[in-house]
């Protein structure tokens, strides 16, 4: 599975110039949280604005059980120690 996302409105580093983020992801069936999950591939690219990145995260679902699932992804701006919490479902048939 690929997941991808852009975060906006980061505050920049001040010796760099660039936004910093740091990204996790949950797997969730319902409320219950059945495991952080460790992305294959991460990758962060220039966002459109000089204040944002854009996240491309790639998944390898194969121990997954059929059913239905949430991805929760939490991205920490890391100058202002600052977050968001965005979730998505998905089903493995």
């Amino acid at each position: 599975m690929i997941v991808y996302f852009a975060a906006s409105d980061l505050s920049l580093d001040p010796t760099t110039k660039k936004p910093r983020l740091g990204v996790g992801f949950l797997l969730r069936s319902g409320n219950t949280v059945l495991k952080d999950l460790v992305a294959q591939n991460v990758q962060s690219l220039p966002g459109p604005l000089p204040n944002s990145v854009l996240v491309l995260a790639e998944f390898d679902l194969k121990s997954v059980q059929p059913g239905t699932y949430t991805l929760q992804a939490t991205a920490r701006d890391m100058v202002r120690n600052t977050f968001l919490m965005q979730k998505g479902q998905f089903r493995v048939h």
